[in-house]
């Protein structure tokens, strides 16, 4: 093989190289209150544990990783904060596609760990984040609705709404978690379970919308009826 070739061959190579191997930093973000307890974090790598970290309200910390497309990798966090506990691949050769699908290299991963879950960012400005709004319109009369719902089997507290008030709640929805927030609903003699809001059911509910998104479930007499602006509604299910 000629040297006139062999050069090419080897800038050619370098830049395959470069390419394929570009920085991804991991941002982990406290922006839970202090109290019951700060937000631990222990996370890993490969096995090996990182040192914990107590994070303070609004602390945060990070590390960078040369994302080579062609090395397997997976960084795994364990939050704690209260009775609360949540594990997942904060990074990893499968996810980073995704998380990264958005913006080009030098590429930032922010984690938000909030009261109300897990919020993703590549700019620490959009979240993705999708926002359920449960909407009582029905009377109070037999009785005022009452609703329950659930994360993972864990109850959220159960609300006794009046007519046209609503509670809400915000979830960071990311394609590779897996979740499902199911709420029973009653009022009177009538009552009704269903998920409002999975990793399944999410392309079908924000399909029309753009990030954020938000789910609207109004509660009526005649049957819930769901919306992405509280101006158009559908009918989904009956009592």
């Amino acid at each position: 093989m000629s040297r006139v070739f062999l050069i090419p061959l080897v800038i050619v190579l370098f830049h395959l190289v470069c390419a394929t191997s570009s920085e991804i930093a991991v941002h982990i973000i406290s922006g839970v209150p202090d109290n019951p307890t700060k937000l631990r974090v222990n996370c890993t790598y490969e096995g090996a544990d990182f040192q914990e970290r107590t994070l303070n309200d609004g602390q945060e910390f990070s590390w960078g990783h040369s994302d080579n497309f062609f090395v397997d990798y997976m960084f795994v966090c364990k939050f704690d904060w209260g009775t609360k506990t949540r594990t997942f691949p904060v990074l990893s050769m499968r996810t980073r596609p995704i998380l990264c699908a958005h913006t080009i290299y030098p590429c930032d991963c922010y984690w938000d760990a909030r009261a109300d879950g897990f919020y993703f960012s590549n700019d620490k400005k959009s979240w993705k984040k999708i926002t359920v709004h449960i909407i009582s319109g029905v009377p109070d009369n037999p009785t005022k609705l009452r609703v329950n719902c659930t994360y993972d089997g864990a109850d959220f507290q159960e609300r006794t709404l009046n007519n046209g008030q609503e509670f809400s709640w915000g979830h960071s929805d990311i394609l590779f978690i897996d979740y499902m927030f199911v709420c029973k609903f009653d009022w009177g003699t009538k009552t009704r379970t269903f998920p409002v809001l999975s990793m399944r059911t999410r392309p079908i509910l924000c399909a029309h919308t753009i990030y954020p998104c938000d789910c609207y479930w109004d509660a009526r007499a005649d049957g819930f009826y769901f919306s992405n602006d509280k101006k158009s509604w559908k009918k989904m299910y009956e009592w």
